[in-house]
Parts: C-alpha cells; structure tokens; sequence
C-alpha cells in the first residue's frame, strides 16, 4: 500500500513538473532571425564534431579491450571465442573505418566554410588595434 502510493505520488508529481515544458516547447519557433540560425547552424556543425570525436574515441577503446580478448582466448586456445572475438574486431575496425571518414568530411566541411565565418566576422565583428 506505502509502496504503490510512493509510486503514484511520484508519478504524479513528475508529470506536473514536465508539464510546462510541454506547454512551451514550441514557443519560440518562429522567433529566430537568420544570423541566429546560421550561428546555431555552425554551432551544431561543432557539436557533431564533438560528437563524432567521443563516438571514435569509444570505439577505439572498446576495439582495445575486445583485442585484449581476443589475445587472450588466443593464448587459452579458446577457438568459439577467438572466432567471436575476430568478427567483433572485423565489425569495429569497420564502423572506426566510416567514423573516421565522416569526422574527416566534418573537418573539411568546416574548414570549407571557415572563410564565410571570418567574413562576417571582419564585417561586423569588434576590432581591436
């Protein structure tokens, strides 16, 4: 009885909480003027770098750890095991393999469209002496 109590006390007080974050989600939808959305444009731009650079970095560090295994049921003589192990490293040195591609084209997206950023920026950017 106390627990399911709990429970629904819980529950009910976490959906008032979100609700006014459902009532104003689409709020400021139209609100933005072109600088804003070309400025969240390149900022996503970062983010996905950012982003891309934690996925290989993971990827990297589970491929050292399944490698590890790999050796080790090597040693053991573990046969079922090294033949999974391999496709897992097979499957990873794969998805490594187009995470670097698509970080690369990300870095040369940006560097492509670096020169517009700086123009704005000399336009309508603080100088200093």
């Amino acid at each position: 009885m106390k627990k399911t109590f709990l429970l629904s006390a819980a529950a009910l007080l976490s959906t008032l909480l979100a609700a006014p974050a459902f009532a104003y989600g689409s709020a400021d939808d139209d609100w933005g003027t072109p600088a804003d959305r070309r400025w969240s444009r390149s900022h996503d731009r970062f983010e996905s770098i950012q982003y891309l650079r934690e996925k290989l970095h993971q990827e990297m560090a589970e491929r050292r750890h399944v490698e590890w295994t790999y050796n080790q049921a090597r040693l053991r003589r573990d046969w079922p095991t090294v033949r999974f192990e391999r496709g897992r490293l097979d499957r990873l040195d794969d998805q490594i393999e187009q995470h670097r591609h698509e970080l690369h084209r990300a870095y040369e997206y940006a560097r492509r469209n670096r020169h517009d950023h700086d123009a704005w920026r000399g336009d309508y950017g603080y100088r200093y002496n």
